[in-house]
């Protein structure tokens, strides 16, 4: 465990069987966030966040002084896993919704940031209208192809706002 004294660690565990996206695979809900586990994938996937959280503690319980983030999707499940709930509980950590967008992804991509790294909430960033306006104009070349019904209704609509006002 070569993490310095004040280093950071930077993680996101596979988002892949945590989003809406693979829901019919693995068939997470509010009563039942951790899915299917009869599907090994899903067992993986829920293996890793643990993993992760596991980490992170083991390396705070060896006494290191560090900052982590960990970034997902916005509505992803995993900050709704056993593992990721007591890991901010433990570590007092900070959840924040900000939109890759407004750091260069070439896609709007609402996220939730979690953690203990200071001035994660200077990361926070909320979309408005104008900003949404903007963001068309700047992903339109790769709208040539596309109907504009198909990016409003798509693209622009893709998320949900949740609990953090993402």
């Amino acid at each position: 465990m070569r993490l310095r004294n004040h280093g950071v660690v930077i993680g996101g565990p596979p988002c892949s069987l945590n989003i809406w996206l693979s829901s019919s695979v693995h068939r997470r809900s509010l009563s039942h966030p951790e899915g299917d586990t009869r599907n090994y994938k899903v067992r993986l996937s829920n293996l890793i966040a643990a993993n992760t959280a596991c980490w992170l503690t083991l390396l705070r319980d060896m006494g290191k002084v560090f900052y982590w983030a960990l970034e997902q999707p916005s509505p992803s499940w995993l900050w709704r896993l056993e593992c990721m709930i007591g890991l901010t509980a433990a570590f007092g950590a900070a959840r924040i919704c900000t939109w890759m967008a407004f750091f260069g992804h070439d896609m709007l991509k609402p996220s939730t940031l979690m953690g203990t790294l200071p001035g994660l909430a200077g990361m926070r960033r909320v979309m408005r209208k104008a900003d949404r306006g903007k963001f068309k104009r700047r992903f339109a070349w790769a709208l040539d192809d596309l109907p504009s019904q198909l990016f409003a209704s798509h693209v622009l609509a893709l998320h949900r706002p949740n609990s953090i006002g993402c």
